[in-house]
């Protein structure tokens, strides 16, 4: 199974017994504080009891020396649709699968909420919970991003072992992904209408369809006490990792593909 780390977090309830020694397969990226921003695939753990056996996906905060110092539990769902997930210079696109979503504080507690409705939770460890929602009314997949979509699913289906189908429905969810930055606000990224950016270049070998209807980078802003702070919308190539006050950190594409770390200043406006 996948293991996220985190440094620096507090509050989070101590194992009972912890193994000793994590190794990492990739490097991790490190935001100020310092705080982890980016999640890395855990390779093997020494010691007996490993809590992957028993809690499944973990977060894991390690002392400076590597070693586990406690890890909380991240809530799966019994069951959710099969689904794949495209990548792009702005994050990961999914044909708005319906899912559980969660985010690990700096705080220390992590943010919960099911995409079918604008709503997540704080589950604070010192306080009762923080239920934050907002109105929501579901955007269409509309004609061409629709048959898009489709057709990404065909070729997923003909890529697979033949057995497995993917569908992709009508409306769309209320946001994709939850994050915390630095000083714990929430960033939900919201659903939006799509936009058409004609591919440049040639085709890919793969014969892989076009992804030419996306999204502009849309979030909104919590404060860790529920409060709304605003909207924030991102270039269509700017993936988003931290945000230190109104300093918005992000890496940008270039027309090469290559990567840029830039910091964008937020400039207060409307709401």
């Amino acid at each position: 199974m996948a293991l996220v780390l985190v440094l620096g977090a507090t509050a989070l309830p101590a194992a009972a017994q912890q193994p000793q020694v994590v190794r990492a397969t990739n490097a991790p990226v490190w935001g100020p504080a310092p705080r982890l921003v980016e999640e890395v695939r855990i390779g093997t753990m020494d010691g007996a009891d490993d809590p992957r056996e028993r809690h499944g996906e973990v977060w894991i905060r390690l002392s400076a020396g590597g070693e586990v110092l406690d890890w909380l539990p991240i809530p799966e769902e019994p069951s959710t649709p099969p689904s794949f997930v495209l990548s792009t210079a702005s994050g990961y696109d999914r044909p708005f699968t319906r899912q559980l979503v969660t985010t690990l504080s700096p705080l220390g507690y992590l943010v919960v909420g099911h995409n079918r409705t604008y709503a997540f939770e704080l589950r604070r460890t010192e306080e009762p919970a923080l239920r934050i929602e907002r109105p929501f009314t579901p955007l269409p997949v509309r004609g061409p991003e629709h048959a898009e979509w489709e057709a990404w699913a065909e070729f997923f289906a003909r890529a697979g072992s033949g057995d497995r189908s993917y569908s992709v429905p009508d409306t769309k969810p209320a946001f994709s992904t939850l994050r915390t930055d630095a000083g714990g606000r929430i960033w939900v990224r919201r659903y939006v209408e799509a936009v058409h950016r004609p591919r440049t270049g040639p085709p890919p070998a793969s014969g892989a369809p076009p992804h030419e209807w996306r999204e502009q980078p849309t979030w909104n802003v919590f404060e860790p006490t529920g409060t709304f702070l605003g909207t924030v919308v991102l270039p269509a190539n700017a993936y988003f990792y931290d945000v230190v006050d109104r300093d918005v950190w992000a890496t940008v594409r270039g027309e090469f593909d290559e990567a840029y770390v830039v910091r964008f200043r937020i400039q207060p406006g409307d709401r």
